[in-house]
């Protein structure tokens, strides 16, 4: 009995369906063991999208494209993507959503806030000394580009970085404005700024190597605390889903 059962086509059917299922769930419970695709960047693309952009920096124009290519690449996985290109624009902003729905942090206790506070003492003391490292692009590059690049790229790699050591708030007021100082004040230790215009320039600012004075008590401080959570755990949070989107994918150079 049991031999006619095994022998029947519709067993055999089931017998390797319930295979496949199990290797389709076990390879996306586990992305090592998925086969990965490569995606190659072009010299070529770079010098285009060098052209779209106003971007000349090759190392930030690098990280740029392999961000758009990521995601057009997981956009053709899912069956979406075409080559007309104000489609993939589209499929991009689609992506992008979807980046960041994965990359979505929860609203943060009293507690966490107090806890940030505590591992944070320079951001919430008063500010002495520092030093400023400094990313200029053309009035031409779109700030959103700006925002994605230093969101997801290295920018302590990239092409004529300024640096100034040991400025005061004071310095910065008088090289740039008052309206910067603010800005640079409420700026989080070693995190790249927004995307901040200045005379038709458009600027990333990041401050390091605090020296400052006393902590500010807790409910001094608390509004500040909130922003500066959401602004660094954001980040942190999309460079983590980027991560594990680009640990799919093989990025190769031609």
């Amino acid at each position: 009995m049991f031999e006619k059962i095994v022998r029947e086509p519709l067993v055999h059917f089931l017998i390797i369906g319930a295979l496949m299922y199990g290797y389709f769930d076990l390879t996306h419970k586990n992305p090592a063991l998925k086969q990965k695709e490569e995606i190659t960047l072009l010299k070529y693309d770079l010098k285009q999208l060098s052209q779209q952009t106003g971007i000349q920096d090759k190392a930030l124009l690098f990280d740029y494209l392999k961000y758009q290519q990521a995601l057009l690449t997981d956009a053709r996985s899912l069956g979406l993507c075409k080559n007309d290109k104000a489609i993939q624009n589209i499929l991009l902003h689609k992506m992008e959503f979807i980046l960041n729905a994965d990359a979505k942090i929860k609203e943060p206790t009293e507690e966490e806030l107090k806890k940030y506070y505590k591992q944070h003492p320079k951001d919430f003391s008063q500010l002495e000394r520092f030093d400023l490292s400094i990313k200029k692009f053309s009035a031409d590059v779109n700030p959103k580009i700006v925002e994605k690049v230093r969101i997801f790229g290295d920018l302590d790699k990239s092409d004529d970085l300024q640096k100034l050591h040991n400025v005061t708030l004071d310095s910065v007021s008088q090289k740039f404005g008052k309206y910067l100082r603010l800005k640079i004040a409420a700026l989080p230790e070693n995190y790249w700024s927004h995307p901040i215009t200045i005379h038709n320039q458009i600027y990333l600012f990041l401050v390091s190597k605090k020296q400052t004075g006393a902590l500010k008590p807790f409910t001094e401080v608390e509004g500040k605390v909130y922003a500066e959570y959401l602004f660094t755990q954001n980040r942190i949070a999309l460079r983590k889903a980027y991560k594990q989107l680009l640990s799919n994918y093989i990025i190769k150079v031609k």
